[in-house]
């Protein structure tokens, strides 16, 4: 199973998600900032599909494919970013996915 929030996670700090802090990163200049991530997962996914012209970014005319999460990742420490929790999903404007404790 893909855990993109444990990638993400690992790109940014290069340590395990579970370890401590002062567990050895490896390749530490290799570090990716949270947006590099982000992009990772949206722009650039859709470009290396070549898909740009209809998914990847929300823009009219573009399939709305999108997730609400539990938090915001530009706010908490990267240190927490493996335990986010998506709680609603839409692919092509339509819901797949609503987590149990989202409200209506």
């Amino acid at each position: 199973m893909c855990r993109p929030f444990k990638i993400i996670q690992t790109a940014i700090t290069r340590q395990p998600p579970g370890k401590s802090r002062d567990h050895p990163p490896f390749l530490p200049e290799e570090r990716m900032t949270l947006d590099e991530c982000i992009k990772g997962y949206t722009v650039n996914a859709a470009a290396a599909a070549w898909r740009s012209a209809d998914t990847g970014s929300l823009e009219y005319g573009k399939y709305t494919d999108l997730i609400i999460l539990d938090r915001d990742l530009f706010a908490i420490d990267p240190y927490e970013i493996a335990d986010t929790r998506v709680m609603l999903t839409l692919l092509g404007g339509q819901e797949v996915y609503r987590h149990e404790e989202f409200a209506d």
